[in-house]
């Protein structure tokens, strides 16, 4: 018995995301699958699998906001926290709990993940484990001078 898509989506989310459920894997996941986020491109099951191992956040907790689905394709969103114990594109641990608002749109293909497409905040990421200032931080852009005056 095929499951709906919401429900899919959210075994996917909670199961292989939150649990690192890997047994799941082959019951959830294409084998064509792909995932696109705004710092990787994963293409499939054995990169996705390799991923799923990667402890770099632990304590990973995921609440589920929305789910949206129509047809074969099915939207989540959700908030993601993880505690940075590893290294992570160059910056060493910091223990900090990292937050961020995730949206996932997902493609299904009898009943599996074909596609994911994850948005989230990089910025905001790098920011709470110190890579970057806070955006209150930051230089105001400067006004350009207008290069037209219109003469009364």
């Amino acid at each position: 018995m095929l499951l709906e898509p919401a429900e899919i989506a959210q075994r996917y989310v909670i199961e292989l995301w939150e649990e690192r459920d890997l047994t799941v894997l082959d019951a959830l996941v294409d084998e064509s699958y792909v995932l696109r986020d705004p710092m990787t491109v994963i293409e499939g099951r054995p990169a996705l699998a390799e991923r799923l191992r990667d402890r770099t956040f632990r304590d990973v907790m995921i609440i589920i906001e929305d789910v949206i689905a129509e047809d074969d394709r099915v939207v989540v969103r959700s908030t993601w926290q993880g505690v940075h114990v590893g290294t992570y594109f160059g910056i060493e641990a910091t223990k900090h709990r990292v937050v961020l608002d995730l949206v996932q749109v997902l493609t299904l293909a009898d009943g599996k993940v074909c596609e994911d497409a994850t948005y989230f905040d990089v910025y905001s990421l790098f920011e709470q484990i110190d890579a970057l200032p806070s955006v209150d931080k930051l230089a105001q852009p400067k006004r350009l001078a207008p290069v037209l005056r219109l003469v009364p």
